[in-house]
């Protein structure tokens, strides 16, 4: 029967089309699935009321020695370029030469669009209504003319989606007013990119206010587009929200999103600038001291405390013997050794197995059910250790027992993955005889419709199809190889319009030294193409079956 059938590719074209989530996080033996940036925000470039200049040598040690040393694959400044003061106390307007301050020092450290994600302020519109100096100085609003950024990074193992919105009002209100809000058409903006990409591994959004009043987050909060915006992160289970605005430091989940409030890199002493890294899809962030190395941050195993509680911590499985230890060791000079213990175990070496990214392993068998501190130091310094807590549970596959029967154990049972699988039993597919009868029955054969069924056609058809979009994907596949592309980041500056098309034309090529993690061109990814063609015409087949 034709419904039948339509079922079988329904199933298919429906598996091409699941959704990230970060409860997909993985604890993995390979490093190769990290990557990392860095986030600021409130430089107030222009203000001198305080005296000295913080606001231009903490900004030009971020986009210089930082970003020499980590080598983030993305920098995030969350608003507030400027201070509009001209050196007063009054941010009275927007002023060129504050503006030009700002490009000089990022553009005399190389910064392009492809590294450098500004986003607006308040103390950026103040009596700007359009905040048209954002768009013709910053490195992003000068490239793409909006005020809204939607930027994918693509690796060979998942797709990750950066949000950038505009939270200051476009009515140029002078200051003191601040009419924090996402208006509608900003909305739709997001709504748009967040439809475009609902596929991606993760959500990670940018902003410069906080969404929501949280009892200890001191200053006003976004307006109008506050409900919108919430709903849209339960939606889309968004991982992180970045902001600054308050010049204090926060960070904790509410509903499964982590806030994280960096302070003001132009006018804070502490904590104004944050470390994040994504690990087999498992966040981390640490926030640091412009100018004082080192920085350091563990990536693997998730961090259970992370915010207060992180909903998305994986547990670290009894029986591996070798549980792997990953962590961010960045200074200048560079650590003479990065090391690592358990508890208050003896202190074991790791080994950098990508730059600035080191390894280790321990024997998670020796430790007791519940939760362990793991802590990081970066040789010599003694004062910036890093220290997480993880739990430990037993997991099936690495419990050294056949939790299924079937004679074979932990990793011997083709049931299991790795010693992190806590699934050891086999998957069973099993075929509904009946379904290929139904489907290449005998002629004659007239469903509820009054049509004929069991039309060898439509099989052969069908197979035809699939044959033809698994050809195209194994040359394509054979493509890349000789390629050597392993990455591709995509930014976003069309609204509307074809959602291939944008992502296509959108495409740059990023120098090998800008990557955060594994290095590679770009290009764009042909087995996506291929993807996308084959799943069209599973689509129209489906269409044509009902």
């Amino acid at each position: 029967m034709r419904s039948a059938f339509a079922m079988v590719l329904a199933i298919i074209f429906i598996s091409g089309l699941a959704l990230g989530s970060p409860r997909d996080a993985r604890y993995r033996e390979d490093f190769e699935d990290v990557f990392w940036f860095l986030v600021v925000s409130d430089s107030h470039v222009g203000e001198s009321l305080s005296g000295g200049t913080q606001d231009t040598d903490n900004l030009r040690w971020v986009t210089g020695e930082a970003y020499q040393v980590v080598r983030p694959r993305f920098i995030f400044h969350c608003g507030d370029i400027v201070d509009g003061t001209n050196g007063g106390i009054i941010p009275i307007k927007q002023w060129d030469s504050e503006w030009q301050e700002y490009r000089g020092v990022v553009d005399d450290n190389g910064m392009n669009a492809d590294v450098l994600v500004d986003l607006p302020g308040n103390h950026d519109q103040y009596t700007d209504k359009g905040l048209t100096h954002y768009r013709k100085y910053s490195i992003q609003g000068s490239k793409d003319d909006q005020t809204q950024h939607s930027i994918v990074h693509q690796t060979e193992h998942g797709l990750y989606h950066f949000m950038a919105i505009a939270t200051p009002a476009n009515d140029g209100a002078p200051w003191p007013a601040d009419n924090a809000s996402i208006d509608a058409g900003e909305l739709d903006f997001i709504r748009q990119k967040m439809r475009d990409h609902a596929d991606a591994n993760l959500h990670l959004f940018f902003g410069h206010h906080p969404i929501k009043y949280y009892g200890d987050v001191l200053s006003n909060a976004l307006g109008e587009g506050t409900s919108a915006m919430l709903d849209l992160f339960k939606q889309y289970e968004v991982v992180v929200y970045f902001f600054g605005h308050t010049h204090a430091y926060y960070m904790k989940f509410h509903d499964g999103t982590l806030f994280a409030n960096v302070t003001s890199l132009g006018k804070s002493d502490s904590k104004n600038v944050m470390l994040a890294a994504i690990d087999h899809d498992s966040l981390s962030v640490r926030a640091f001291d412009a100018r004082k190395w080192p920085m350091v941050l563990i990536t693997a195993p998730s961090d259970k405390g992370l915010g207060d509680g992180n909903p998305y911590a994986y547990f670290v499985p009894q029986g591996w013997k070798n549980a792997p230890v990953r962590a961010l060791a960045f200074g200048w000079p560079k650590p003479l050794s990065v090391a690592f213990r358990v508890d208050n175990g003896t202190w074991t070496d790791m080994v950098e197995v990508h730059e600035g990214l080191y390894q280790g392993a321990f024997d998670a068998s020796a430790l007791q059910i519940g939760d362990h501190k793991l802590r990081v130091r970066a040789n010599p310094w003694t004062d910036a250790d890093h220290e997480i807590t993880f739990e430990v549970r037993e997991a099936l596959c690495s419990n050294g027992k056949d939790d299924d029967n079937d004679g074979l154990t932990d990793e011997d049972d083709p049931g299991c993955e790795g010693p992190w699988d806590d699934d050891e039993f086999n998957e069973v597919v099993q075929v509904d005889e009946g379904l290929d009868e139904s489907v290449g029955g005998e002629e004659g054969n007239v469903d509820e419709f009054g049509e004929e069924t069991g039309s060898n056609d439509m099989v052969e058809e069908a197979g035809s199809v699939a044959k033809e979009g698994n050809q195209a994907e194994e040359a394509i596949q054979q493509e890349d190889v000789a390629l050597g592309a392993d990455e591709t980041t995509i930014l976003e500056i069309a609204e509307g319009g074809d959602a291939w098309e944008t992502m296509s034309d959108g495409v740059e090529e990023l120098p090998q030294n800008t990557q955060g993690g594994k290095g590679g061109g770009c290009s764009v990814s042909r087995r996506a193409e291929a993807s996308v063609w084959f799943n069209l015409a599973i689509a129209n087949l489906l269409l044509w079956c009902l």
